[in-house]
């Protein structure tokens, strides 16, 4: 008990949501296991993540080594793309079948037809193809780029800015879990045609992505749109100029999701409106957390 009290004081918040959101997912398997894909193979997965970081939160209180502490602190964004995909291997325990003519509805009761299908196919050209598919594609290293910008130079808030994006990251997934939605591409043809590698980089960088991809599902709320946006809030921080760049460029990809057909515009909506909540709620809960220990210098320089 001694042992387990004194590793939980050195936990930080976002260490708590990630050590819960394993828990979930282990409850969530071993409840929907007929249901699940692959139960054995994601259980054991999730098992092994866990004492994974036991380990690593371990190690890095007993030595002093610079590649140990930069993986310490940002470990959640090494997570983040499996715990997505992971999301589909789960998400029908509930609901046996996807959810997709319901939001393909509200997108109709919209625009009288369905804008995933259609914006895409005809606004077709180089150009256009390019610069959505840049949008969706700004998402990768906007999330790595700007943690790692703050990382460098506002430690303090490097810490805050983690957890809002992992606390608005996992509850995404959640609802993932629960509610399957493939998004876009459960319209006839458009899976096959996020696959086709044509025009510049940009459009054949994401048909190599959704080649390899094997995700189906995570579509509602969108997470490109709410992460995005809400690193987009967090970098006026660093600078005024790259916050209203990173914010263009963040609604451009709320466009970008329906027009590359991955996502339905209610996604989009509901991945803006989110956005505008956890930026605010991951802050308050962050300000809330009781006092924790100083990290040592040498966790605090490059």
């Amino acid at each position: 008990m001694t042992i387990l009290k004194n590793f939980c004081k050195e936990l930080r918040l976002v260490d708590y949501i990630t050590f819960g959101y394993l828990i979930v997912n282990l409850f969530y398997i071993s409840l929907g296991w007929s249901r699940v894909d692959e139960p054995v193979k994601n259980f054991g997965s999730f098992i092994v993540l866990f004492f994974a970081l036991v380990f690593l939160l371990v190690l890095s209180k007993r030595i002093n080594f610079i590649l140990v502490n930069i993986l310490r602190d940002m470990y959640p964004v090494l997570l983040f793309g499996f715990f997505y995909s992971s999301a589909s291997a789960v998400n029908r325990v509930i609901f046996p079948n996807y959810l997709d003519d319901f939001f393909q509805r509200i997108d109709f009761a919209i625009f009288g037809y369905q804008p995933a299908e259609v914006w895409g196919q005809l606004y077709d050209s180089f150009l256009v193809q390019e610069l959505f598919h840049f949008a969706y594609f700004s998402y990768y290293p906007m999330i790595f780029g700007v943690s790692l910008a703050f990382y460098i130079k506002d430690r303090q808030y490097f810490h805050k800015q983690i957890f809002m994006i992992t606390f608005l990251f996992y509850s995404c997934y959640l609802i993932y879990m629960v509610l399957p939605v493939v998004g876009g591409r459960a319209l006839p043809g458009l899976t096959e045609l996020t696959k086709i590698y044509r025009y510049g980089p940009f459009t054949k960088i994401m048909a190599f992505i959704y080649n390899r991809s094997t995700h189906w599902g995570g579509a509602f709320p969108s997470s490109h749109v709410a992460v995005a946006m809400l690193i987009s809030f967090t970098s006026f921080r660093l600078s005024k100029r790259l916050g209203y760049i990173l914010v263009s460029i963040s609604l451009l990809l709320s466009l970008s999701i329906v027009y590359c057909h991955y996502h339905y515009f209610i996604d989009a909506v509901f991945g803006i409106l989110f956005s505008i909540i956890f930026f605010y709620l991951g802050a308050k809960v962050y300000e809330q957390k009781p006092v924790q220990p100083s990290p040592n210098l040498h966790k605090e320089s490059l």
